[in-house]
């Protein structure tokens, strides 16, 4: 699997961050980087390497009520709706995503780059999966009807 860096222009580094500035209303990236937690010269080196703070931008999400699909991408609505929560917030996490959770924290911030993508990468490929089953349904019942 390849372990590019995002280089679309919704989903590169400066675009996600100005996202994170609207939700936050940040009026420069010194108040963003230190809304974030994180020095100047750390988000600068960030930026230079197009490398996402994905925990902080979780943080950012869950804390905000941000869609998570919005700040990194761009798509759907900029807030979640109250039936768009994660489940987290209505329900405890289970032991398995606890664990999850504890370890994905120990990991390096390049580590955690890396789990990101590959679940994002994941994500999509079952979608399309399940896309590919629909319409093969879809060809198989025209196919019965006609």
């Amino acid at each position: 699997m390849s372990r590019q860096k995002v280089t679309d222009s919704e989903q590169g580094f400066d675009a996600v961050m100005a996202r994170a500035m609207t939700a936050l209303n940040a009026k420069t990236q010194r108040e963003l980087a230190e809304s974030l937690g994180m020095s100047t010269g750390d988000f600068a080196n960030r930026k230079k390497r197009g490398a996402l703070p994905h925990d902080r931008l979780i943080s950012l999400a869950s804390s905000r009520n941000v869609s998570l699909d919005w700040l990194l991408t761009g798509r759907g609505n900029m807030h979640l709706q109250s039936d768009d929560r994660p489940a987290h917030e209505d329900h405890p996490l289970s032991p398995r995503m606890r664990a999850l959770i504890d370890m994905y924290q120990t990991l390096s911030d390049k580590d955690q780059d890396e789990i990101l993508r590959d679940a994002e990468e994941k994500k999509r490929m079952r979608e399309m999966e399940l896309r590919i089953q629909e319409l093969s349904s879809k060809v198989e019942a025209l196919k019965k009807s006609g």
